[in-house]
């Protein structure tokens, strides 16, 4: 499954080569398997943390302690996610599974994906010059933010303000 701008997520699928000994496999992964491990795929998913996290019903914490993913992880996952992206910081998360729909949620990475270098002065320039400039971004609305702030151009609308949802919306 190829990456989707509009779903921001993609999935591989992958057999194993040779799989005859069924312990090095998570025992939650496969219950009852009791035929033949090689012929049987598994799906590595990455993406945005919304895009993964629904898709995933447990979390790995190691081969032997896959547990259900309930609302209340799900919630603590998110918020330390939404943290780590309102430092700047690109959020991308990672599951697998035996399908794209029933995952197993294992982690996610924060990578620093700083603005171009020369953009505050570029932005000057074009602000000086009557230019209006719109932001567009896959990026998530706290990684949105960091970026406005970062090159000092706009002051974003204050916490309460009504923004359209899906849409950085400021003011100068």
């Amino acid at each position: 499954m190829p990456f989707s701008s509009e779903e921001k997520w993609m999935a591989v699928q992958c057999r194993p080569a040779d799989v005859t000994d069924i312990s090095s496999l998570p025992p939650s992964l496969y219950p009852s398997l009791q035929t033949n491990l090689s012929s049987i795929p598994l799906y590595y998913a990455k993406g945005s943390a919304n895009a993964i996290i629904r898709r995933c019903s447990q979390y790995y914490i190691s081969d032997d302690d896959i547990r259900p993913l309930d609302p209340s992880t799900k919630n603590q996952i998110l918020t330390i996610a939404d943290k780590v992206a309102s430092e700047g910081l690109r959020i991308l998360f990672f599951a697998f599974g035996v399908n794209t729909e029933d995952m197993i949620f294992v982690g996610f990475v924060g990578m620093y994906d700083p603005p171009r270098q020369g953009i505050e002065e570029t932005m000057k320039v074009l602000k000086a010059g009557g230019v209006k400039i719109v932001m567009i971004t896959g990026d998530s609305g706290k990684k949105e933010i960091f970026l406005i702030k970062k090159i000092y151009i706009y002051k974003v609308k204050k916490q309460g303000e009504k923004r359209p949802e899906r849409k950085v919306d400021f003011y100068n």
